[in-house]
């Protein structure tokens, strides 16, 4: 597999919009007015409050830490 992960900001027409491909799937972080956050993957996606948003970047800078350098 040709792990190329990489997001790049585009103007989207809302406060902020990053698409790309992480680990070979299409992948976009888009913000909207009022505080959320959808991180799409592939063909799913999640809507995230900005306090649910908040708290998985916690835990998945937490993870990443824990698993070491690989």
């Amino acid at each position: 597999m040709n792990m190329r992960n990489e997001l790049k900001p585009r103007d989207a027409g809302t406060p902020y919009c990053a698409v790309g491909e992480l680990d070979d799937y299409d992948a976009s972080v888009m913000a909207f007015g009022g505080g959320t956050v959808v991180v799409g993957f592939g063909l799913g996606s999640i809507s995230l409050t900005r306090a649910a948003t908040a708290e998985l970047v916690k835990h998945l800078i937490a993870a990443l830490e824990a698993g070491g350098d690989q």
